[in-house]
């Protein structure tokens, strides 16, 4: 049997985990440093559905979005799903 790490190729990226504390007390067990929302960008962690983006371009986009109708709307994702990187 392959080793775990050998069957599955590794891709470049990010792991952030937005965690919103319901007990606030509980905010002083957190063992890793707090990154502020508007940091992620300047790391170039920005994400949407899988690939980078920046804020400014996925504001852009749903601000896009949202001027259109339903119709349109299915249109436009199914374009956007078909451009190239």
């Amino acid at each position: 049997m392959k080793k775990f790490r050998e069957q599955y190729k590794t891709v470049d990226g990010y792991m952030l985990r937005y965690v919103y504390f319901i007990d606030k007390s509980c905010r002083k067990n957190l063992t890793v440093p707090e990154i502020p929302f508007s940091k992620i960008d300047e790391l170039g962690a920005g994400m949407y559905k899988g690939k980078k983006v920046t804020q400014a371009e996925r504001h852009e986009k749903l601000s896009e979005a949202q001027r259109m109708n339903e119709n349109e709307r299915a249109k436009f994702d199914s374009e956007q799903s078909k451009k190239p990187d």
